[in-house]
């Protein structure tokens, strides 16, 4: 090493070096070196490098031209661009800028052999006091030659205004929220001055509303660095570590800007919003009200507190506290909804709906408000008004699966399948894990006697929720119609299982036996039905048909007979009598009466036209038995057992 700068040097202006030198100090302007320059721990640079080679543990803000290597080792910091040929950057190195590589191989550095090397000697340069030396004279030990050229000047005076004007522009785009635009022009100001904390904080501002919070900090550091005093810049700063995550840092320069004004209500409110954050609410509160005691009117510091007091469950200074916010900022659509909310709580949904209802009226895309409102249409009965605000909220949110939901249940509820069954699709697609969705699709699918599909929904619904005896009723059902009574009645034992006194189970446990032809568990399983809800009369017909396909037509009677007891209505009984007193060749007046009054009620029923035909011909009444077949063929042309019947009925006696 030939010359060694230490700790406390500080210079300004053009600075030339031969050799490698070694620097600690404290430099801004312009660095020319012609060796190996390097930057140690303690040295700070702030201007344009042109090096042969350079080493960085330090701090440097400017630009590098490098003819070979540019080595950045770890802790070091450089903001600016870098020429080089070789760059080596150390896991820890902090670098902000772009880089270009050099192709060719750098020239041979340069040596001293045209003029002999002085000896050593000392020279006194113009040193700012070290820590813990004031007033004394630092010793520069050089053995190369150093030039230092304009000391006191760092840039012309028209720099100032150029850099001034950028920096107002920066402000300027940050008004108007153009952020890419304000850091252009702050990343310019700093191009031409290193030392402006403006344009520092300004692209600090820019970064930190890009998220960018990593940059911000180190913005914001140097602006503080070049002027401590501002508290403003502290602010953003523990701003910028809260978003970065680094909270403690956060808190400890939150604390630093109260501490150096202690006036500064902003820094109290960011410490409250820390405090929130780590549900540290006690804490919270006391920096807010301090916020206040400072700034009793900003209506922000009396909504956070009001929205504290209500967590607390104390709603009356939660009420007070934003009503004074209202009285500060009317037009605040979200201090009305926070209103709302609180009304809502204390019992007054009225007033919370009209508040609502304004924040609404102040920002239409005030998603939670349109949501709130249609939950209280929706849970006071007001389907239609409901639709609507949930219809607003889909406009400004339409991939939310929540809006979807309810969506599809309110379409639902009104009985508007398609735009049910497309609203739980699009929930499903949304949120894969939603098995009330998945389920609500499986029963309009049903409906729809989409069979297969409605299995599939259900079988997603099981995978989700298999606690859930409803959906595996729901899926045996989707099953026995599908013709799978194997499967239907696994699903279906399962659900009784969960709820073994289910009567709605057990009768479709037993008609998933009757399928399976397993009669003798299905007559057991509905009569297990019965004895649980006697007076059913669907759990009558079911053993009615049951014993009907058993061929113990007298207790099928029996059962058929009970359910006309309960019903005189039920035309499915009414028909299942008839064709068991057809085939009982008993009671055929009551047989054809019973008959005819089922056709009568539904002339386009093939089945209860079938067994009037049947009817007729037990009774020996062979041209009306034909004349009805074939109706019921017309009727339903592909139905092989009518076209038996008509055969039967053709080439049989009765």
């Amino acid at each position: 090493m030939d010359s060694y700068f230490e700790q406390g040097v500080k210079l300004t202006g053009t600075f030339r070096v031969k050799g490698v030198v070694h620097f600690d100090g404290e430099f801004q302007g312009e660095l020319f070196s012609e060796d190996h320059f390097i930057v140690g721990k303690a040295g700070k640079l702030v201007g344009d490098v042109r090096t042969f080679e350079i080493s960085n543990m330090g701090s440097i803000q400017g630009n590098i031209v490098a003819e070979n290597k540019v080595s950045l080792l770890s802790e070091s910091r450089l903001v600016g661009d870098i020429t080089a040929h070789h760059l080596v950057i150390e896991e820890g190195a902090n670098f902000e800028g772009r880089c270009k590589m050099v192709d060719s191989s750098p020239k041979a550095r340069k040596t001293q052999t045209e003029k002999p090397a002085k000896p050593a000697e000392k020279v006194e340069a113009s040193a700012g006091p070290a820590p813990g030396k004031r007033g004394k004279k630092v010793a520069v030990f050089a053995g190369a030659a150093v030039l230092v050229a304009g000391l006191g000047l760092l840039y012309p005076a028209f720099f100032t205004d150029k850099v001034d004007t950028l920096i107002q522009r920066g402000n300027g785009y940050l008004a108007q929220k153009k952020y890419s635009e304000a850091e252009a022009e702050f990343s310019k100001a700093l191009q031409l001055s290193k030392s402006s904390p403006e344009a520092y904080a300004g692209l600090g501002e820019a970064y930190l509303n890009k998220s960018m919070f990593a940059e911000a900090v180190t913005q914001f550091k140097r602006a503080v660095e070049l002027k401590p005093a501002q508290s403003s810049y502290r602010i953003k700063l523990a701003d910028a570590y809260a978003g970065k995550g680094q909270i403690s840092e956060a808190e400890q320069t939150y604390k630093k800007s109260v501490e150096i004004d202690p006036k500064n209500d902003e820094g109290y409110y960011g410490l409250a919003t820390l405090y929130i954050a780590g549900n540290n609410h006690e804490k919270a509160m006391t920096s807010l009200e301090k916020a206040i005691g400072l700034n009793s009117k900003s209506y922000k510091y009396r909504r956070t507190l009001g929205q504290l007091f209500a967590e607390k469950g104390d709603l009356d200074r939660a009420q007070k506290e934003i009503r004074e916010a209202l009285d500060l900022k009317k037009d605040d659509p979200n201090l009305h909804f926070s209103m709302g909310e609180l009304l809502f709580k204390i019992g007054k949904e009225d007033e919370g709906v009209k508040e609502f209802k304004t924040a609404i009226e102040l920002f239409p895309q005030n998603f939670q408000a349109q949501v709130r409102l249609a939950d209280w249409y929706f849970q006071k009965g007001l389907l239609d008004e409901s639709l609507k605000s949930y219809k607003a909220a889909e406009t400004l949110q339409p991939q939310n699966p929540e809006v979807q939901l309810r969506l599809g249940i309110l379409y639902s509820d009104t009985k508007q399948l398609q735009k049910a069954k497309a609203a739980f699709q699009k929930v499903v697609k949304l949120n894969p894990q939603d098995g009330d969705s998945y389920f609500r699709l499986g029963k309009i699918l049903m409906a729809e006697k989409k069979y297969k599909e409605a299995q599939e929904a259900f079988q997603s619904a099981v995978s989700l929720d298999p606690q859930s005896h409803e959906i595996h009723y729901e899926l045996g059902n989707a099953l026995l119609e599908d013709g799978q009574a194997d499967l239907a009645v696994k699903s279906l034992k399962d659900a009784s299982a969960m709820e073994p006194k289910n009567t709605r189970y057990l009768m479709a446990l037993g008609k998933a036996y009757v399928q399976k032809k397993d009669l003798d568990v299905a007559i057991e399983t509905l009569q297990s039905a019965l004895a649980v809800e006697p007076e059913s009369k669907d759990l009558s017909f079911e053993l009615c048909n049951a014993y009907s396909k058993k061929g113990y037509f007298s207790i099928a009677i029996n059962h058929c007979k009970k359910v006309l007891a309960l019903d005189g209505a039920d035309y499915e009984a009414m028909n299942r009598l008839a064709w068991l007193h057809a085939k009982k060749k008993t009671n055929l007046e009551q047989g054809l009466s019973l008959s005819l009054k089922t056709v009568e009620a539904f002339p386009n029923r093939a089945e209860f036209i079938d067994t009037l035909s049947e009817i007729y011909f037990v009774r020996g009444e062979t041209d009306k038995a034909l004349e009805n077949i074939k109706r019921a063929i017309d009727l339903n042309p592909e139905d092989n057992y009518y076209k038996q019947q008509l055969w039967r009925f053709k080439n049989t006696k009765p």
